[in-house]
């Protein structure tokens, strides 16, 4: 398999089915993963089990493993390294809220940075970061620890 350069250049029609593609994934994602997600575990008056929730996490982060045929290997698991985060920081946003809005504008503004590198980016198809990188592993543990303090502090967990 080769990989081909894309070098898109920012021209209107590819920066409005970006946005729009970001927006439909965004919203798909978080209909599937949060709101029927949730559903199927909330137990007593709105709380979780925190297995449940890294559970959630885990089938978001490895509906992304179909990216390895456009990305190869360490560019998608560097992706589902960040996305087990966003898993659970989009989970945190919507059992705090009880809004899909929510999630969905985090998971829109979150893509939409990944994508203004890709529409930028020269000599990859994708910006998905590298596993060398620090910030990878910090951007993670930021999104976990956020999303700890929003579930202990709403007390939507069940010890």
């Amino acid at each position: 398999m080769q990989n081909c350069e894309l070098n898109f250049e920012p021209y209107p029609f590819y920066i409005v089915s970006t946005v729009v593609a970001t927006i439909l994934t965004a919203f798909w994602e978080e209909l599937y993963f949060r709101y029927v997600g949730c559903s199927l575990f909330e137990e007593e008056n709105g709380k979780y089990r925190w297995y449940n929730v890294i559970f959630m996490a885990l089938m978001f982060m490895m509906i992304h493993l179909i990216n390895i045929a456009f990305n190869g290997l360490d560019a998608t698991v560097t992706q589902l390294i960040f996305t087990f985060g966003l898993g659970i920081f989009c989970l945190a946003l919507y059992i705090e809220t009880k809004s899909l809005l929510v999630p969905i504008i985090a998971h829109f503004c979150i893509n939409s940075v990944a994508d203004f590198f890709t529409l930028y980016s020269s000599n990859t198809p994708a910006y998905v970061g590298d596993l060398q990188d620090p910030i990878l592993y910090l951007d993670v543990i930021i999104m976990i620890v956020i999303s700890i303090y929003i579930l202990k502090k709403g007390n939507h967990l069940i010890r």
